[in-house]
């Protein structure tokens, strides 16, 4: 099997092995886009009539049971075992087929009555009978703490990615004027990156003016910005299977002072977080570092402080209070203070990578107020 893949799989297996289960059977959409480099398609999602792609792994066998229609594409290194799931039979039947293939993918590899790890909030419960009387554990949460971590190609696509967001925050930067709408102007910004990227782009966004950014979160709407209000967008495309995330608030004309006081006490968390971000903090630690400063000027706010990113917009380590989660290096985190009082919501956001010395800032745009 061809790097980055086989040592990805290899480091899922063990850490299987540590659970004290002899294979691997993952479901999760999101990892079997780490182990095998394909994606699903976020807008369209899983097809209606298809019931997923799964990985079953053992030290000899790389097994993947997947709809018929997705079966081209695949290398060598894997054995496809196709299910129909998209047909003209007058009986819908994807289950029976899928369990079929699932058989047949068990009895070729020859497993052990050792537990089989899964991803147990994926996996089709029907899937089960076919391991019976095999016992099961669920590896979930072991297997987003390895992802966690990304190896060189995975910083690779996620700094593709990050142009994106660096196109779309200069746009939004030139764009946002008194007189337009939101939505208009996440228009220009979802164009913009689409022509960077040459094709399609999915991008989920949170565009905000005015009072609406003590929301701190929604989708653009009909809202028009007036001359001295903030705007806020945070933009989270993806590129080639993995995420990005970004997030600036901007006045359109001149800041009052508490827009600048915010603004100031945001910048400050935000850097503080950057150099916090090293191997063997924990998220908690981290989390209450932001915290602190922010405090310390008189702010604070409900959300996370940050979170993970790669093959999902959201995942380990989430900077929350009291998260144990040990840092690592190259683990990718989406920082994102904020401050929400006195009718001004404002957030800034930078992207980072866990180094020995500190976060480095993978993000590239500037997060002036004006």
């Amino acid at each position: 099997m061809n790097e980055p893949y086989s040592s990805r799989c290899n480091r899922a297996l063990d850490a299987v092995r540590k659970a004290g289960a002899s294979a691997l059977l993952v479901s999760d959409p999101a990892t079997v886009c780490w182990l095998t480099g394909k994606e699903v398609d976020v807008e369209l999602s899983l097809a209606p009539w298809s019931l997923g792609t799964h990985i079953l792994l053992t030290d000899d066998v790389g097994a993947v049971i997947l709809p018929a229609e997705d079966s081209s594409g695949w290398s060598s290194d894997w054995t496809l075992y196709p299910y129909e799931a998209f047909t003209t039979a007058p009986r819908f039947q994807p289950l029976a087929h899928l369990l079929a293939a699932f058989q047949q993918a068990s009895d070729n590899a020859g497993l052990a009555n050792a537990p089989i790890g899964i991803e147990g909030s994926a996996l089709p419960a029907a899937v089960l009978s076919v391991f019976d009387p095999r016992p099961t554990v669920d590896v979930s949460a072991t297997l987003r703490l390895i992802r966690a971590v990304k190896d060189s190609a995975e910083l690779l696509l996620i700094r593709q990615a990050v142009e994106l967001v660096n196109v779309g925050q200069r746009v939004f930067r030139e764009a946002l004027v008194p007189g337009v709408r939101e939505i208009d102007l996440w228009s220009l910004v979802h164009s913009a990156i689409e022509r960077a990227a040459g094709h399609r782009v999915t991008a989920m966004s949170d565009v905000l003016f005015g009072e609406r950014c003590m929301l701190s979160g929604g989708p653009p709407t009909d809202s028009v910005l007036h001359r001295d209000e903030l705007g806020m967008l945070d933009l989270v495309p993806r590129l080639n299977g993995y995420w990005a995330d970004s997030c600036v608030t901007i006045c359109a004309g001149d800041p009052s002072a508490t827009m600048r006081r915010a603004h100031d006490a945001s910048r400050r968390a935000l850097e503080t977080g950057i150099r916090l971000a090293r191997p063997g903090t924990t998220a908690g630690a981290l989390d209450a570092g932001v915290r602190q400063v922010m405090g310390e000027q008189g702010y604070e706010y409900w959300h996370h402080t940050g979170h993970g990113l790669g093959v999902t917009y959201h995942e380990e380590p989430r900077i929350v209070p009291e998260s144990t989660t040990v840092l690592q290096e190259g683990m990718v985190i989406a920082l994102e203070p904020g401050s929400y009082v006195d009718g001004v919501g404002l957030r800034l956001e930078h992207l980072i990578v866990v180094g020995p010395h500190g976060g480095e800032i993978l993000t590239d745009y500037p997060l002036d107020l004006t």
